[in-house]
């Protein structure tokens, strides 16, 4: 894993990218950890790298994308979050991705 980046911030076009790409990976069949590696090594923030690394060693574990992600709410509002968990427990998470 890499180190916490010097500058910690993750802008909302990071934000809505990463929705984006995860919904079309998940929607072409692709499954979780599969898609947060692809977007792991295709984003350019050191900063969602960073989070990307630590929530697919949660994922491999078997934890909750959202459970994950709360580790970052000072990062990542709680209001995306709380989409994502939303999503995951209803089986909506791609639609709520899109959204």
């Amino acid at each position: 894993m890499s180190k916490k980046p010097f500058i910690f911030r993750i802008t909302i076009g990071d934000k809505i990218n990463f929705s984006r790409n995860l919904a079309l990976l998940l929607k072409s069949g692709i499954n979780l950890s599969e898609a947060l590696l692809i977007l792991k090594e295709s984003t350019y923030s050191t900063s969602l790298k960073y989070i990307l690394e630590n929530i697919i060693e949660d994922i491999e574990k078997g934890q909750f994308l959202a459970n994950s992600l709360e580790k970052f709410s000072d990062k990542l509002d709680n209001f995306f979050i709380s989409v994502i968990k939303v999503g995951e427990y209803t089986g909506k998470l791609v639609e709520n991705l899109f959204n």
